[in-house]
């Protein structure tokens, strides 16, 4: 073995004072690594399922927004206080269940910058908080 070996060695075990407490160190240690790194790996695989899974929810609430007036709601409360509109972009209403008398190019209020009632008809697609 190398000289380097030998003394990190040696002064691991001169700090403990046995070969077995040293070894049996070694292997808490490896077994504390081994944990840290399943920790990681579990948290970034069900980080991403739960994220397309909340985005799921959310794109089903858009596709009720008229028929259900819980989804509605919630909409509405989520997109004025987070200033944003439907789930990725505006166009995510292109495809909602429309009430009567909208159109494909109306969104709902709680997009508008400015919240007021009917300020969402008539909106292009494209218009409205990203």
């Amino acid at each position: 073995k190398q000289w380097y070996q030998r003394r990190v060695r040696g002064v691991c075990i001169i700090t403990v004072k046995s070969y077995s407490v040293f070894y049996s160190m070694n292997i808490l240690l490896g077994l504390v690594t081994m944990a840290k790194l399943a920790a990681v790996c579990f948290t970034l695989v069900y980080r991403m399922k739960s994220m397309h899974a909340a985005e799921d929810q959310l794109e089903a609430r858009v596709a009720n927004y008229s028929t259900h007036i819980q989804a509605q709601w919630d909409l509405d409360q989520l997109q004025m206080s987070d200033e944003c509109c439907g789930v990725k972009s505006p166009l995510d209403w292109a495809n909602a269940t429309l009430a009567k008398g909208w159109t494909t190019t109306d969104l709902p209020d709680s997009c508008c910058t400015v919240v007021v009632e009917g300020c969402g008809k008539g909106e292009p697609q494209s218009g409205g908080r990203d």
